[in-house]
């Protein structure tokens, strides 16, 4: 799924409209649901029957029986038709859905993930809306347009959406989207440093990698000896010598910490 997020549905706030008014609102709002949950079942009715027609009629004749007898394009039908394909088996909860949901649902483009998601809604219980829905189709052809850079085939593609997975599961929506939008590169150092360091993940240590990369940094440097345009850690018997990972000799040795140095 693309992974995915849950529909929330949130209040509307009135504010200090009188209550009179609200109570008013209330009442249209309730008027416009109700009348708006039969038209989706409309769709799917219609849907079904022209399906039937079609495959009554002779061949060919289709469209114009459409638009004769029942009074709008073929490609209206095609819409319709292909909705109640969509709904096939499921119609009493994809019914629920917006009118607008279905048709771009049951669309030939439609990402199968957000279609998966979707339906994965319903047998829960939860009903996206029409905003739900259109953000699930724009993020999965969103990532289906970032994929098809990347190699989406072989172990390493494979390995690569188990570990998304995984970190969907631990961190949940909220921080997997901040880490998306985050700057990696900075957030990379800072992890590595950490680990290096042999440092937990306690909430009080899990700082961003704004506030980590200076207490990184903040050392005295000396030339290194190996590249006279890099600088490394001065070495003394106070900090009780280089470390290991910032010790250029033990790359020389096979080490597989990768070099880090910094430049003056």
């Amino acid at each position: 799924m693309e992974a995915g997020h849950d529909p929330v549905i949130d209040q509307f706030n009135y504010g200090s409209l009188p209550a009179a008014q609200i109570e008013e609102l209330c009442a249209t709002a309730t008027t416009i649901r109700s009348r708006t949950a039969t038209i989706s079942p409309s769709i799917i009715d219609i849907g079904c029957k022209l399906r039937v027609a079609k495959q009554t009629l002779p061949h060919g004749r289709f469209s114009a029986w459409v638009e004769t007898e029942c009074g709008f394009a073929h490609r209206t039908a095609q819409r319709y038709m292909r909705v109640a394909e969509f709904a096939d088996g499921k119609s009493e909860s994809v019914s629920l859905l917006a009118p607008s949901s279905l048709y771009a649902l049951a669309s030939k483009n439609a990402p199968p993930a957000a279609v998966d998601r979707v339906f994965q809604l319903l047998e829960s219980n939860q009903v996206p809306t029409e905003c739900d829905v259109l953000r699930m189709l724009a993020e999965a052809r969103e990532l289906k347009a970032e994929r098809s850079q990347t190699p989406n085939s072989g172990p390493e593609a494979q390995n690569a959406d188990d570990l998304a997975e995984q970190l969907l599961d631990i961190v949940g929506p909220d921080f997997a989207r901040s880490l998306v939008v985050g700057p990696w590169d900075r957030i990379g150092v800072a992890l590595r440093v950490m680990l290096r360091a042999g440092v937990s993940s306690s909430a009080d240590q899990c700082r961003s990698a704004e506030n980590v990369a200076p207490t990184s940094t903040h050392v005295d440097l000396e030339p290194d000896p190996h590249d006279a345009n890099l600088y490394r850690p001065k070495t003394s018997e106070s900090n009780g010598g280089l470390p290991p990972f910032l010790d250029r000799r033990t790359w020389a040795s096979g080490a597989p910490t990768p070099p880090l140095a910094y430049a003056k």
